[in-house]
Protein backbone atom coordinates (compact mmCIF):
# COMPACT_ATOMS: atom_id res chain seq x y z
CA UNK A 1 0.00 0.00 0.00
CA UNK A 2 2.57 1.99 0.77
CA UNK A 3 4.68 2.35 -3.16
CA UNK A 4 0.72 2.87 -4.12
CA UNK A 5 0.68 5.91 -1.56
CA UNK A 6 4.54 7.22 -3.08
CA UNK A 7 3.57 6.68 -6.79
CA UNK A 8 0.29 8.87 -6.55
CA UNK A 9 2.15 11.58 -4.33
CA UNK A 10 5.11 11.97 -7.43
CA UNK A 11 1.95 11.99 -9.81
CA UNK A 12 0.33 14.79 -8.26
CA UNK A 13 3.13 16.81 -7.97
CA UNK A 14 4.01 15.74 -11.70
CA UNK A 15 4.73 19.44 -13.53
CA UNK A 16 3.29 19.05 -17.07
CA UNK A 17 5.31 20.71 -19.87
CA UNK A 18 3.43 21.15 -23.08
CA UNK A 19 5.34 21.04 -26.72
CA UNK A 20 3.80 22.03 -30.01
CA UNK A 21 4.51 19.46 -32.28
CA UNK A 22 5.65 21.11 -35.73
CA UNK A 23 7.24 20.13 -39.03
CA UNK A 24 10.59 19.31 -39.05
CA UNK A 25 12.43 22.88 -41.08
CA UNK A 26 16.40 23.58 -41.13
CA UNK A 27 15.36 26.52 -38.86
CA UNK A 28 13.72 24.63 -36.59
CA UNK A 29 16.63 22.10 -36.13
CA UNK A 30 19.40 24.54 -35.33
CA UNK A 31 19.97 23.96 -31.55
CA UNK A 32 19.53 20.26 -32.09
CA UNK A 33 21.16 19.70 -35.65
CA UNK A 34 20.45 19.70 -38.85
CA UNK A 35 18.19 17.93 -41.72
CA UNK A 36 19.79 16.45 -44.98
CA UNK A 37 18.87 17.40 -48.04
CA UNK A 38 20.73 17.33 -51.47
CA UNK A 39 22.83 20.55 -51.26
CA UNK A 40 23.82 19.75 -47.39
CA UNK A 41 25.69 17.01 -46.58
CA UNK A 42 25.72 15.40 -43.32
CA UNK A 43 28.96 14.05 -41.55
CA UNK A 44 27.71 11.23 -38.64
CA UNK A 45 30.68 11.39 -36.22
CA UNK A 46 31.55 9.18 -33.41
CA UNK A 47 34.72 9.53 -30.88
CA UNK A 48 37.76 8.06 -31.68
CA UNK A 49 38.14 4.54 -29.69
CA UNK A 50 34.04 4.58 -28.86
CA UNK A 51 33.16 2.21 -31.61
CA UNK A 52 32.00 3.14 -35.22
CA UNK A 53 29.64 4.72 -37.26
CA UNK A 54 26.61 1.68 -38.25
CA UNK A 55 23.17 2.17 -39.86
CA UNK A 56 20.78 -0.26 -39.16
CA UNK A 57 16.83 -0.14 -40.28
CA UNK A 58 14.04 -0.24 -37.25
CA UNK A 59 10.57 -0.64 -37.21
CA UNK A 60 9.21 1.29 -33.89
CA UNK A 61 5.59 0.04 -33.00
CA UNK A 62 3.07 1.81 -31.41
CA UNK A 63 2.17 0.08 -28.11
CA UNK A 64 -1.52 1.27 -26.96
CA UNK A 65 -0.27 0.70 -23.20
CA UNK A 66 1.97 3.30 -23.59
CA UNK A 67 0.73 7.25 -22.34
CA UNK A 68 0.86 9.64 -25.24
CA UNK A 69 2.94 11.72 -23.49
CA UNK A 70 6.91 11.47 -23.33
CA UNK A 71 8.64 10.62 -19.97
CA UNK A 72 12.13 9.24 -20.73
CA UNK A 73 14.64 11.12 -23.13
CA UNK A 74 17.64 9.33 -24.05
CA UNK A 75 21.27 10.96 -24.25
CA UNK A 76 24.57 10.34 -25.70
CA UNK A 77 27.80 12.68 -25.86
CA UNK A 78 30.11 10.02 -27.81
CA UNK A 79 28.23 9.61 -31.17
CA UNK A 80 26.10 11.93 -33.34
CA UNK A 81 23.07 10.35 -34.79
CA UNK A 82 20.59 10.67 -37.95
CA UNK A 83 16.79 9.36 -38.51
CA UNK A 84 15.87 8.01 -42.21
CA UNK A 85 11.95 7.75 -42.12
CA UNK A 86 11.38 4.83 -44.49
CA UNK A 87 7.74 4.22 -44.05
CA UNK A 88 5.81 6.07 -41.81
CA UNK A 89 5.55 8.84 -39.18
CA UNK A 90 6.99 9.41 -35.71
CA UNK A 91 7.48 13.20 -33.76
CA UNK A 92 11.02 13.26 -32.93
CA UNK A 93 11.26 15.24 -29.45
CA UNK A 94 14.34 17.34 -28.58
CA UNK A 95 16.25 19.67 -26.15
CA UNK A 96 19.64 20.88 -26.45
CA UNK A 97 22.94 19.29 -25.66
CA UNK A 98 23.86 20.34 -21.49
CA UNK A 99 27.37 22.64 -21.30
CA UNK A 100 28.82 19.61 -19.55
CA UNK A 101 28.32 16.21 -21.04
CA UNK A 102 30.98 14.84 -18.96
CA UNK A 103 28.69 15.08 -15.69
CA UNK A 104 26.58 12.40 -14.33
CA UNK A 105 23.18 12.24 -15.93
CA UNK A 106 21.45 12.53 -12.83
CA UNK A 107 22.85 16.40 -12.94
CA UNK A 108 22.88 16.85 -16.55
CA UNK A 109 20.99 20.26 -17.70
CA UNK A 110 18.15 19.42 -19.54
CA UNK A 111 16.71 22.66 -21.05
CA UNK A 112 12.71 22.45 -20.85
CA UNK A 113 12.51 25.91 -21.69
CA UNK A 114 14.12 25.20 -25.15
CA UNK A 115 12.19 21.62 -25.76
CA UNK A 116 11.15 21.28 -29.35
CA UNK A 117 9.00 18.29 -31.40
CA UNK A 118 8.89 17.83 -35.12
CA UNK A 119 6.93 15.63 -36.84
CA UNK A 120 9.13 13.12 -39.38
CA UNK A 121 7.44 11.72 -42.32
CA UNK A 122 8.79 9.63 -45.00
CA UNK A 123 11.63 10.49 -46.91
CA UNK A 124 12.68 12.43 -43.74
CA UNK A 125 16.11 12.77 -42.77
CA UNK A 126 17.08 14.37 -39.61
CA UNK A 127 20.21 14.81 -37.77
CA UNK A 128 20.88 15.50 -34.14
CA UNK A 129 24.46 16.55 -32.63
CA UNK A 130 26.02 14.81 -29.42
CA UNK A 131 24.77 15.24 -26.29
CA UNK A 132 21.18 16.20 -27.30
CA UNK A 133 18.21 14.70 -25.79
CA UNK A 134 15.74 13.08 -27.71
CA UNK A 135 12.96 10.47 -27.52
CA UNK A 136 10.07 9.31 -30.04
CA UNK A 137 6.43 9.07 -30.17
CA UNK A 138 5.15 6.97 -32.92
CA UNK A 139 2.00 9.04 -34.39
CA UNK A 140 0.39 5.70 -36.38
CA UNK A 141 1.09 2.01 -35.58
CA UNK A 142 4.26 1.82 -36.51
CA UNK A 143 7.28 3.84 -38.40
CA UNK A 144 10.42 2.10 -40.23
CA UNK A 145 13.45 4.04 -40.61
CA UNK A 146 17.20 4.02 -40.90
CA UNK A 147 18.66 4.87 -37.65
CA UNK A 148 22.68 6.13 -38.43
CA UNK A 149 23.97 5.44 -34.76
CA UNK A 150 27.13 3.97 -33.22
CA UNK A 151 28.02 0.75 -32.53
CA UNK A 152 30.66 -1.76 -30.74
CA UNK A 153 32.21 -4.76 -32.88
CA UNK A 154 29.92 -7.43 -32.88
CA UNK A 155 26.67 -5.74 -31.88
CA UNK A 156 23.86 -6.52 -33.79
CA UNK A 157 20.64 -4.67 -34.97
CA UNK A 158 19.16 -2.64 -32.07
CA UNK A 159 15.87 -4.09 -31.10
CA UNK A 160 13.58 -1.51 -30.28
CA UNK A 161 9.57 -0.88 -29.24
CA UNK A 162 7.43 1.71 -27.53
CA UNK A 163 7.51 0.35 -24.73
CA UNK A 164 6.59 1.36 -20.95
CA UNK A 165 8.79 3.85 -19.78
CA UNK A 166 8.68 2.79 -15.94
CA UNK A 167 9.94 -0.84 -16.73
CA UNK A 168 12.58 -0.11 -19.54
CA UNK A 169 15.86 -1.82 -19.65
CA UNK A 170 18.25 -1.28 -22.07
CA UNK A 171 21.85 -2.82 -23.29
CA UNK A 172 23.30 -0.11 -24.88
CA UNK A 173 25.60 1.20 -21.60
CA UNK A 174 27.04 4.01 -24.08
CA UNK A 175 23.07 5.56 -24.00
CA UNK A 176 21.67 6.99 -20.95
CA UNK A 177 17.49 6.83 -20.99
CA UNK A 178 16.94 8.93 -18.21
CA UNK A 179 13.10 8.98 -16.70
CA UNK A 180 12.63 12.75 -16.52
CA UNK A 181 9.43 12.48 -14.83
CA UNK A 182 11.07 10.60 -11.80
CA UNK A 183 14.57 12.87 -11.91
CA UNK A 184 13.04 16.25 -12.68
CA UNK A 185 9.36 15.85 -11.73
CA UNK A 186 8.35 16.98 -14.99
CA UNK A 187 6.16 15.47 -17.89
CA UNK A 188 6.06 16.12 -21.60
CA UNK A 189 2.43 16.31 -22.80
CA UNK A 190 2.62 16.42 -26.90
CA UNK A 191 0.22 19.08 -28.51
CA UNK A 192 -1.10 18.34 -32.19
Amino acid sequence: MKVKEAARKVEQTTRIVTVKVQPLTREGMKLYGDILDSDHPIFPQVDAGQGAVAMEINTLERNSSVRQTLDQMAVHGSYTQSFIVLKGSMIMVYAPAAADLSCPVEDMEFDYDNLAAFVLVEGDIAHINRGVWHGVVVLNDSCRFVNITRKNAGEGTTNIIEVDDENVEYSRKYIELVNIRRRDKRQIVLEL
